[in-house]
């Protein structure tokens, strides 16, 4: 269900249609990006293509024109709710790339929860191992990672460890900071690599869970979205005294409200008062500055826009319905994720995801030389090479250089993660899918 501003919820039959428009046009606009692809270009954008393109060529005039025609009001709906599918893949809506609205190929089948945790999923993993051949390392942070023609060194904060080949599944966001970086790659990685680093989009899906006394909303709906407006753009200043926002929380709610606000609802399905508030990209990151406490009087004040009751004055009615307890993730924050999971935006393409199935490998650069001073004090080009003695040849130095390059016969490094997963990418199942083709490769590698 939703609820549109300074409005009752929908009906539940017009709702439902909404939500049937909105689908109908993400799949046409799927198929006009796999049958327009060359005339698209990469800037262009899923929000432009709407509004300039899709949305234009509609009008409210002549309710019987049934081919060409929508409403003022409904064309309001479609501007907020496409909004969904642009947070569920922690992106921008005016970021998305028009050109690759099909690159991900969704799974069949319905929308569910997973109970007590992902952690299930690596539980269900460890367990199919082999004890006696396989030793797992927790805690331990990888500093660098060096790699030759014949090894590669890991550094942690807990020792070393050599290796013929590793297996890198380090999120997006953690190689958009080190990938360039000598001191964690050596050498860097391949231009290939940093160019799909760059341009793919890392965003950040943030979760906040409401522990409620009770249950004040409509209970029979497992999904609850709340619908952007001018009405609501801007948070009514008698709740955000009510709720003592400070200017960091004001600021969060006002970017939170001028996006399309979902939650789930866990009443339906366990009979639990607990609402899962999601935000993305901004909102999230704002979100994420906030303690706990703070965050949760945002979003009670956000619900006291559409939830009377949550105000109200009678015998302190309000404050009972309140959550005492709360817990928010933060994986913009968690300098082991950096954000959330990748998309396309404008300017990238799926090969960039593509680009990761090729391992890298290191080859010597050939015929490097170095001036040096000589024990005579002949001109020099370069003073930093005193510990290289050994290399001395009349008055010239020849120093071992590596370059990385991408190696699909013998790389040492591989790459695994939903960001790897072309069709795939932000999803477990992308990520669980990558590991395995990765997996086979180095096995056949060593099995040469």
């Amino acid at each position: 269900m939703f609820f549109a501003p300074g409005e009752p919820p929908l009906p539940t039959e017009e709702s439902n249609y909404y939500w049937k428009v909105v689908w109908d046009l993400l799949e046409e606009a799927q198929r006009y990006a796999a049958d327009h692809r060359d005339e698209i270009s990469e800037e262009t954008s899923f929000w432009e293509w709407l509004n300039h393109s899709y949305l234009n060529s509609k009008q409210s005039l002549h309710p019987e024109r049934v081919q060409d025609y929508m409403s003022e009001r409904l064309k309001q709906a479609i501007r907020g709710l496409v909004l969904y599918w642009a947070d569920e893949n922690a992106i921008p809506i005016e970021n998305v790339s028009m050109k690759y609205m099909d690159a991900e190929e969704i799974f069949p089948g319905d929308h569910c929860l997973v109970t007590n945790g992902f952690d299930r999923v690596v539980k269900v993993l460890m367990s199919q191992l082999n004890k006696d051949a396989t030793t797992v390392l927790m805690d331990h942070a990888v500093d660098k990672i060096e790699y030759t023609e014949s090894e590669v060194r890991v550094s942690t904060n807990k020792g070393t460890f050599t290796a013929d080949q590793v297996l890198v599944t380090l999120p997006l966001g953690v190689l958009k900071v080190h990938s360039a970086s000598p001191t964690f790659f050596s050498p860097p990685l391949p231009t290939t690599k940093q160019h799909a680093i760059n341009h793919l989009g890392f965003g950040t899906m943030f979760k906040i869970f409401l522990f409620f006394p009770t249950c004040f909303w409509p209970d029979k709906f497992h999904f609850i979205n709340f619908l952007p407006s001018h009405l609501t753009r801007q948070p009514n200043p008698v709740l955000i005294s009510r709720f003592h926002l400070s200017p960091q929380q004001q600021e969060a709610l006002t970017v939170y409200m001028q996006d399309l606000a979902n939650y789930s609802s866990l009443m339906h399905v366990y009979q639990l008062p607990i609402l899962i508030g999601y935000a993305t990209n901004r909102a999230a990151e704002l979100m994420e500055r906030l303690t706990d406490e703070e965050a949760r009087m945002v979003y009670l004040c956000q619900l006291a826009h559409y939830f009377d009751i949550l105000v109200s004055d009678k015998q302190g009615e309000g404050e009972t319905l309140w959550p005492k307890v709360s817990f928010m993730s933060r994986w913009n924050q968690d300098p082991f994720a950096y954000g959330s999971y990748t998309s396309i935006p404008v300017g990238a393409r799926p090969d960039d995801i593509e680009t990761f199935e090729v391992p890298v490998g290191a080859r010597r650069k050939k015929n490097v030389s170095k001036q040096i001073v000589d024990k005579n004090n002949h001109a020099n080009d370069d003073d930093d090479d005193d510990d290289d003695d050994d290399n001395y040849h009349g008055g010239s130095l020849e120093s071992v250089e590596w370059v990385s390059v991408d190696d699909p016969e013998s790389g040492r490094v591989f790459f695994a993660g939903e960001h790897t997963s072309s069709g795939h990418f932000a999803s477990i199942q992308g990520a669980l899918m990558s590991g395995r083709r990765e997996a086979a490769k180095i096995l056949s590698f060593r099995a040469e």
